[in-house]
């Protein structure tokens, strides 16, 4: 049996109330333009995203998603139907393929007229799968194995594999900023976690060649490659400010001079938000 769906939890997106659908929906426009290269159907439910993994390796999807601001966590599930019956054979066919010694059932039971509670259904299952392969033991606090089972609406979904998402919210849903970039570490890990937070960057450098290295400029473009992976269209305004630190250096008294410096730079950086 091979796992047929990456399931996508939203996380925080939960929280947001009466806004909840206008998030999930740009987080959905993301996704579906992340995986257009793999040609993968997308879906949703009320609470998931769900991409079809017919005659698809998973891992390079699940690679990609990890790149997604607004994803929680990544599910690698088998559907199958909402019968006891069913869900039983489910698991006992992803747990062949499992190795370990000890086990445990988590069930979420999003069908609240379901004849079962979440405990009995989890009850069944590793009922079903202690019958089936003795040598595996229950263990609630650090099991090797983890089967997750998620009872929907419509089906059921049965996982044994998670992997972590950025979290944050969907790209483009906070607006817009732009981004001071100088060469060292603050900036581009001040860039990544405005990302994280759904909010799109335009960044501006400013060059002071000689006192600066031209080959700043390419350590800039070597951080905007790493940035590309959460957004592919960030933008870059190199201000040659040479001639300003210049006069700064000469009219102003030297204590003052990183100051000013700082001062002139917000206030270009001002201006070219707004024209952008």
């Amino acid at each position: 049996m091979n796992y047929d769906y990456l399931m996508i939890h939203f996380g925080e997106l939960s929280t947001k109330g009466s806004n909840k659908r206008l998030f999930v929906n740009t987080l959905i426009h993301n996704v579906r333009l992340a995986l257009k290269k793999f040609d993968a159907k997308v879906t949703s439910t009320r609470d998931h995203i769900f991409v079809d993994l017919t005659e698809k390796d998973p891992k390079p999807i699940i690679e990609r998603l990890q790149e997604i601001s607004g994803i929680q966590r990544i599910s690698l599930v088998y559907k199958c139907g909402k019968d006891i019956e069913e869900i039983k054979a489910a698991g006992l066919a992803l747990m062949e393929k499992e190795e370990g010694r000890t086990f445990k059932i988590k069930t979420h039971r999003v069908d609240k007229k379901y004849p079962l509670s979440s405990y009995e259904i989890s009850c069944e299952v590793a009922d079903s799968i202690l019958d089936h392969f003795p040598n595996l033991t229950v263990d609630l606090h650090e099991p090797d194995i983890v089967l997750s089972i998620n009872l929907g609406e419509e089906a059921s979904y049965l996982c044994c594999h998670d992997y972590p998402g950025l979290g944050g919210y969907p790209l483009g849903m906070n607006g817009k900023v732009l981004l001071l970039l100088s060469g060292g570490i603050d900036s581009p890990v001040a860039a990544y976690e405005l990302l994280r937070r759904g909010i799109k960057i335009e960044t501006i450098h400013f060059a002071s060649p000689p006192y600066t290295q031209m080959a700043v400029i390419d350590k800039l473009k070597d951080l905007l490659a790493a940035l590309n992976l959460y957004q592919n269209d960030i933008r870059l305004d190199v201000v040659p400010f040479t001639k300003l630190q210049e006069a700064i250096y000469e009219h102003v008294d030297e204590p003052y001079c990183i100051t000013i410096m700082r001062r002139m730079m917000l206030r270009i950086a001002v201006l070219t938000a707004k024209k952008h």
